[in-house]
Formats: C-alpha cells, structure tokens, sequence
C-alpha cells in the first residue's frame, strides 16, 4: 500500500503524476494507491469524505492524549471549539495544557474555563494562509466575506446581493471554494474557518456588506437586526434601527436577542431611558450572560429611577453565583422602607436558592411568607423542602401552587415542577417523566425557552432513568436546539458535565460507604443481562393480564441512591425523624408488655429536636438495641394486635376453609402486619 500525504499541497505536474499511478494501480494486483487532500482528489480516485469526531470518539481521542480521565467540562468545551476535527482538537487540548486551564496535579486533571476565545496559533495560522490563498481572486473573496458575515444557513438571494453575482457565477464560485476545501455543503467546512474570515475581514469591507444587508432586509427587521451594528450607521439612525430591530425581536420570542440589541443602543443616549433600557437587557441576559448582565445592571443603578430595580437584580445576580451573603448585603443600598414586611422576606427567599439551609432557616422563622411570594420563588422553597428531607411539607407547597385562584398557568407550571422534585426524591421517576411532560404542554405556547429548556432536560433525566433511551435522545436533542436558539449553546453541554460531575461524586460516595459496610459491595456489579451501561434490566412479571416486561433499575440508580443515603441519612433532620418513628413504636408496643421505653434512658421527642446529628445517632443507636432485646415478645405482640389474624372466612380470598382465629405462624415464616404507613 502506498500513502500519499497532502496531495492537494502538490502541483499541477505532481498530481498528474499521481493520476497517472492511479491508473498504473488499478491495473495491478495486490497493490493499493492511498492519498489524503483537503480537496477532491483527481478523477481516477474514488473519494470518501472523512466525518468530524462525534463526541464520544473526541473524548476518546483526548482522554487516549492525556492518558487518563479528562474532567468533563473541559471535554464538552473542547468538542464545542474543535468540532470533532482531530487536528483542532489535539491543537486546542495542547494550547489549554500549556496555558494551565487543563492542567493534572499528579493524581488527576483539574479544568478552569479559559477567557474569551482562544484559538491555537498553528490552526489560526493554517486558516489564515488557506483563505489568503483564495483572496487573490475578488469573486471568491466576495463569496467568503459575504458568507462569513452571514447566519449560518442563509444564502440565495441575499448572498447573491451582497457579492453581486449573478446566480450562475455564485453557484461556480461556491463550487470552486468547495473543491479548494473552504465551503462544504454550502457553509464553511468547519466553524473556525468563518470565525476566522470574519476577524480577517477588512472594516471597510464589512460596512459595505452590512450596509448592503441593511438595504436588501428594510422590510424584515429581525433579520436585517443582525447588521446594525456592523454596518456604523450615524448614531441617530443606528438607535432607530436598534431600538426598532430589539422590539422585533422581542415579539418573535428571542429575549437573549432583544437584551443583546438594547445593550447596544446604551451606546446612544444616557440619561433614564437609557438606565431602562440597560435594566431590560440585564434581565434579558441574566440567565445566559451573567458579567454582560452585572454591567448593564450596575449602569441601571445609577439613574434614581430604576436604583431599587437595578440593586435587586445585582443581588439576584450574585446570589445565582453563589455569593448569597453578599447579595443580601447589596440590599442594605436599598431606602429603608423598602427593606420591611413580609413582602421583603419573600424576595429575600429567592436570594437564599443555593443555600437550602439558610433558605428554610428563614421560611421557618416567617411562616406566612409564602402567601407574599412569586411562583417562581415559592417553586424555589419547594424544591429546597424536597432536597433536604422534608417531601411532604414540598408537597403541600406544590398542592397550594396548584390550588392557586384564577387558574394561574405560572403558578401551574411551578407546581408541577416542585411536584417533580418530589418524584425524583422519591425515585418515582415514572411520576417524574409524567409531570415534567404535562410542564412541557404548558409551556411550549407560551415561548418561554427557558422553562422549556429545563423541563426537556428534566424529562430526558427521567427517561433516562426509566430506560427509555429513545425518547430521551429525542429530548436531550430538542434541548440543545433551544439552547442554541436561547443564545446559549453550550448550556447544554454544561448540563450534561454537570450530570457527569454529579454521578462521578454519587461514585465516590457510594464507594466510600460500601468501605465502611462492604454488604452494600453487589450495587458496584453491573448484572450479565444489563441492556445498557447503567445495569438495567429487563425483567418479566406476572399480571392478571398476563406477563409483562418492566425495567429493572441497575447499579447506577442503586449507587445514586446509595450516595444519597450516605450524604442525607446523618442529617440532624433525618435522625430527628427517625427517634421519633422509633420512640413512638416502642412507646406503644413497650406498654403492651407492661414495659415502658422511659426505662431504657430514652427521652420524649420534644426533649430532643434541637440536638446535633451526632447525639441523635447515638439515640438511635441505643432504640435499636431495644428492639433487637425485645426482638421475640415485639413479634409475638405484632401478630396478635394485628386485626388481619382474628378474622373469620378471610378476606383476602386467597382461604375461604378458614374458621377461627389464625394460629401463630413459626417464626420467621412470612407475615401481614399493620403499620399504619
């Protein structure tokens, strides 16, 4: 076999040289003719275009580099910059190693993002001289600045306005930039090569492009809005354009683009309208842009009338970047008036999101404070409830959400995310997938891409979870298109790091339990007949119509669990409510025995809700070895209370033979008890 490397780096001579071998080959047996080229190969080869690297082959490709695990945030950062060419990838992950934003301590990799957008000096380089190459031919320069500042998939008519060819001429243009490797399918080849051409494109160059997309869209603002800025019109009209294009924007639905749009126009005027105008896009931008969104936020606050606004969105901001101690700080600029009564606390409440302690701290010193509260923060408490152990009292705040009067569709869909919480904790992930799906119905009319964003991911989770991998494709793919239209394309992939961040820790608890109590150790053993890498199973049950096939949650849900158990059991309010569930129990069994549990040094409930985790252990602990010591008489004295074993011609109809009360079973044998719960 013989290799040719770059044939397209050949001339002329060279690569009618290699035509003529080809045709030398094809004649011969048992010899092969193999030549790459980022152009189409001479007449005589048969050509196979290479596909970019998935993601799961270009973490491969890094993780083989690196010769270990890659933290997944640095790998979904490189994927979403390199886009699966190998070159560009194995560029970027050296560039990022030499400039230690990946970087491994001698045990493992450790990843911080780098600032900006930085591009490795080699790829910039082999781009700049591959589009210098093609620059000397004005037609084909045309063609490449006009598609550079274009939207990736726009062309026909407007591209054929802003290079001024004939549809002919621009169709054979495009053709040759594709046989010289620029162009593929009508776009640029790769994503760096139009981020590149745009940087490289003269200002003169791009105003006249601009200003002639200006002309050619006057009747589609919100398309022609992409060139304002562009184009350097004089202020006076540039403002006009702005402020009208971010209106269409708007009403199409794309807020991150309107707040975009806004933050341009501050460029024009000062003043109060100005501050207005700086404090909608904060608002536009502070769930994908938070430093843009601190900026427009802190000019906003410097115009008396939009001050208080302003202070509590630079509070929301820090609070959403966990800094909630200096948020609540930021409220003390605010008129003193202004920092009184329950309606106060309540948006205090939302400041406290990522500190689920001090956030029900300060519900359980307000008890009223809910009834003050905006859906969106009450969801918010709901799911603290949910995650720190107290389901039920989540699940009264959900029921009031959803009891809400006038049918309030934000106050609906709050509910039922808040519901959902409920669910997951639980692990009724069929529940989950259900509500999350009934969020999706109420919020795809309404727009809102953020909320949609968040319940296709919630329910691919859950699909997930269920083994419907299908369908959770379908969302997770659904999702990242809403990102992208949301101006936050890499959202995604930061979620789905952040799962992988979080079943790397659920790993690493679970292991750390299992040390301790190695019964635990079979949650680590993926099954034979697992139908997929989380250890699912497929298994048949009995039913009165009949076998059915269900899905049998494998070793990844049980370590999930597990690691919830380890992180969440010692918590001061879960041992709290496991002595009071044990103390009750023994209270009303121990007097059945002419016993009573105050013998065995065990104080009431109430004596003991505000100590620690760790003396509610040792409590534990000792009403354990109670029941244990009483093992024998709890069992027998169980039996007889039980109401089930006195009946006649039972019930169950399973034994209509039956006369009399029910004889003891032999211990160990299987019962029916009662527990009221």
């Amino acid at each position: 076999m013989l290799h040719l490397e770059d044939l397209h780096e050949a001339g002329p001579d060279a690569q009618g040289r290699a035509a003529a071998l080809a045709g030398v080959v094809k004649r011969a047996r048992g010899v092969g003719l193999l030549v790459t080229s980022r152009t189409p190969p001479p007449q005589d080869f048969e050509a196979l275009r290479l596909l970019p690297l998935d993601r799961a082959h270009s973490d491969a490709l890094l993780e083989a580099e690196a010769a270990s695990a890659l933290p997944g945030e640095g790998l979904a950062w490189l994927f979403a910059h390199a886009a699966g060419n190998p070159l560009f990838t194995l560029e970027y992950f050296r560039l990022l190693a030499r400039q230690g934003f990946l970087w491994n301590d001698g045990q493992r990799w450790h990843w911080r993002p780098p600032p900006g957008d930085p591009m490795p000096v080699m790829v910039e380089a082999l781009i700049e001289r591959i589009l210098l190459e093609v620059s000397a031919e004005p037609h084909l320069a045309g063609v490449i600045g006009a598609r550079a500042l274009l939207p990736v998939g726009v062309g026909g008519p407007l591209l054929a306005a802003l290079t001024g060819l004939r549809p002919e001429a621009l169709a054979e243009a495009e053709h040759e930039l594709e046989r010289r490797g620029i162009l593929a399918g009508g776009d640029f080849i790769h994503p760096l090569y139009r981020e590149t051409a745009l940087r490289t494109l003269p200002p003169e160059r791009r105003r006249r492009l601009a200003r002639l997309a200006l002309v050619a869209l006057a009747d589609d603002l919100l398309a022609a809005s992409r060139f304002v800025e562009a184009a350097e019109l004089d202020p006076a009209a540039e403002l006009d354009w702005l402020l009208r294009a971010a209106a269409g924007r708007g009403a199409a639905g794309d807020r991150v683009g309107a707040a975009r749009l806004l933050a341009l126009s501050l460029h024009h005027g000062d003043g109060d309208a100005a501050a207005r105008r700086a404090l909608e896009a904060a608002h536009g931008l502070k769930e994908v842009d938070v430093p843009e969104a601190t900026r427009l936020a802190e000019r906003a606050a410097q115009a008396p009338g939009s001050r208080s606004a302003a202070i509590w969105l630079l509070s929301e901001l820090l609070a959403a970047q966990g800094q909630g101690r200096l948020a609540e700080g930021r409220l003390t600029q605010l008129p003193p008036a202004e920092r009184e009564g329950l309606a106060f606390v309540a948006r205090v409440l939302r400041l406290r999101a990522q500190d689920n302690g001090r956030l029900l701290e300060l519900l359980d010193e307000h008890p009223g404070v809910l009834a003050q509260a905006d859906p969106g923060t009450v969801c918010q408490v709901g799911r603290s409830l949910a995650y720190c152990g107290r389901a039920d009292e989540a699940e009264a705040v959900a029921r009031d959400l959803l009891a809400r009067t006038g049918g309030d569709p934000d106050a609906r869909v709050m509910g039922l995310k808040v519901m959902s919480v409920v669910a997951q904790v639980r692990g009724d992930f069929a529940a989950m997938e259900r509500l999350e799906l009934e969020v999706l119905n109420l919020v795809r009319p309404t727009g809102n891409l953020r909320l949609l964003d968040a319940a296709l991911f919630n329910r691919a989770m859950a699909l997930g979870t269920l083994g419907r991998s299908r369908e959770q494709a379908a969302c997770l793919e659904e999702a990242l298109g809403v990102c992208q239209t949301l101006g936050d394309p890499t959202a995604l992939a930061n979620e789905q790091a952040a799962q992988e961040r979080q079943d790397a820790q659920d790993d690493a608890d679970a292991r750390a339990y299992i040390n301790l109590y190695p019964e635990f150790g079979a949650v680590l053993q993926p099954p034979a007949d697992a139908i997929n890498a989380d250890g699912d199973r497929l298994v048949s049950v009995p039913t009165a119509a009949g076998p059915k096939t269900v899905t049998l949650l494998g070793q990844a849900f049980g370590k999930a669990v597990l690691a919830t158990h380890a992180r969440t059991f010692p918590s001061q309010v879960n041992q709290y409510s496991l002595y009071s569930t044990l103390y009750t129990d023994l209270d009303i069994t121990l007097k059945k025995l002419n016993n009573t549990v105050q013998q065995f040094g065990l104080p009431a409930p109430d004596e003991v809700k505000n100590y620690s985790a760790e003396r509610l252990i040792v409590l534990n602990k000792k009403a354990s070895d109670v029941i244990r010591e009483y093992g024998a008489e709890i069992y027998d004295l169980s039996f007889f209370l039980d109401p089930a074993n006195l009946e006649t011609g039972a019930k169950d109809q399973l034994d209509r033979t039956q006369k009399g009360p029910a004889g003891r079973p032999p211990p160990g044998a299987s019962t029916r008890t009662s527990t009221g719960r």
